[in-house]
């Protein structure tokens, strides 16, 4: 009794408080739970289960948990505060607004992109109508939103979203704000999506410059050199790429541990790199063990998980191993085509370098559920801006050609025709 009594002191718990935000602030996220988790008990125990401090404190025990990839536990956190925010405080109180957020982040990092877009689309209508178009609730809304339509293909509009929102945030914010500079590296990594590497690269860069914060392991600034390394990869500069991959490798393995997600996937992309640097059997090692990391944590279908693996494929390929990677390839198709990374543009680019393998190597006829995802996905790789998919579509069409399937080369090349303004 009076360990909680002494704990319970109004200054301590705002001690504890800002102690937890602070660690989470920096990327302290497994002591930022605990802190969290205790200051939730604590004051469930002083004022109740749906007293507004302790739906503070239990939402950001739901953020916390989010960081450290606990995502179950998350979500039944996050679920239940929103349900007594509504009840308790109403449907478009800020601290609903915000919790509508967190469960829509959650429902994102389980791959479950649908849902997250919903909710993020009802959750931006209820702030622009209570608190208006350039309060910092919307501004975070809107650019979650944007996020919410790349991960489900929509690119194009995604990036608009996200340069509008990186406006507006600079106005509201300035350039070099936390939020504003987390914006600039949606941005950033939006475009490297939709395969504008150059921009991302350069926009990377121009974060990285107007971050101010000596500590350069900061989340945001290693996220930043992360699409930066990214984008130097994709424009073919390998050198400079594993430099930066191995600098945030080495930062995030000391300050999240090595199976943290946020470090299993820049593990990831130095391994793209070292195996387009031709070091294919390291780079396979490496991917198979960022893939079995991704499976014990999130599931062998997540959609990261089946990103590792898509990624594994890949570097076989560029090794001269057609035949291993289309076996991946076909595995990754049976495996995800029931969940909703089946949405997202890397599915239809694993299905289409599926069909390229096949017709390169003399198949008669394209899968049938390979041939059935093109057909499905023609419209939406020109109307969304997935111009990687586009390539590699034309390239299919160019193959067929040559073998004389003009019938289905014909098809093809009326599908991935540049959009008309």
């Amino acid at each position: 009794m009076s360990d909680f009594r002494a704990e319970s002191d109004p200054q301590t718990l705002e001690a504890i408080n800002k102690l937890a935000i602070a660690q989470q602030a920096a990327g302290n996220y497994e002591l930022a739970t605990e802190l969290h988790r205790r200051l939730a008990e604590l004051r469930t125990q002083l004022h109740g289960p749906n007293h507004p401090f302790t739906l503070n404190s239990k939402q950001n025990l739901g953020s916390a948990l989010l960081k450290i990839g606990q995502f179950d536990e998350a979500e039944k956190i996050a679920v239940e505060v929103l349900k007594a925010r509504e009840q308790v405080q109403s449907d478009t109180h800020r601290f609903t607004l915000t919790c509508m957020g967190l469960l829509s982040a959650i429902f994102n990092s389980q791959g479950r992109y649908r849902k997250s877009r919903e909710l993020q689309k009802e959750l931006l209508n209820r702030s622009r109508d209570a608190l208006g178009e350039h309060d910092p609730t919307t501004l975070i809304a809107q650019a979650n939103y944007a996020a919410s339509l790349g991960y489900t293909g929509q690119l194009l509009e995604g990036v608009a979203q996200a340069r509008k929102v990186l406006q507006l945030g600079a106005t509201v914010w300035g350039d070099h704000s936390l939020p504003t500079l987390q914006m600039r590296v949606l941005l950033a990594e939006m475009l490297y999506e939709l395969g504008a590497h150059e921009e991302s690269e350069t926009i990377s860069k121009v974060t990285l410059d107007l971050f101010q914060s000596n500590d350069e392991s900061h989340p945001i600034a290693l996220h930043a050199l992360y699409v930066s390394a990214s984008a130097k990869r994709e424009l073919g500069k390998l050198d400079q790429a594993e430099k930066a991959f191995r600098d945030v490798y080495a930062k995030q393995r000391e300050k999240f541990g090595e199976q943290h997600l946020d470090t299993l996937e820049t593990r990831q992309g130095l391994a793209i790199t070292i195996g387009l640097q031709g070091d294919v059997p390291k780079a396979v090692q490496m991917l198979d063990e960022v893939h079995n990391a991704k499976a014990d944590i999130l599931g062998e279908t997540a959609p990261s998980t089946l990103k590792a693996r898509c990624e594994h494929g890949r570097i076989l390929s560029s090794g001269g191993q057609h035949a291993e990677a289309a076996e991946i390839w076909e595995d990754i198709l049976n495996k995800s085509k029931q969940t909703e990374w089946a949405d997202h543009h890397d599915y239809f680019a694993t299905a289409l370098s599926l069909a390229i393998h096949q017709v390169k190597n003399g198949s008669v006829e394209l899968d049938e559920r390979v041939l059935q995802e093109i057909q499905h996905n023609c419209k939406a790789i020109v109307v969304d801006g997935q111009y990687e998919n586009l390539n590699r579509l034309k390239e299919l069409g160019q193959i067929l050609k040559q073998q004389g399937r003009e019938d289905l080369a014909k098809k093809l090349e009326v599908a991935s025709s540049e959009p008309k303004d």
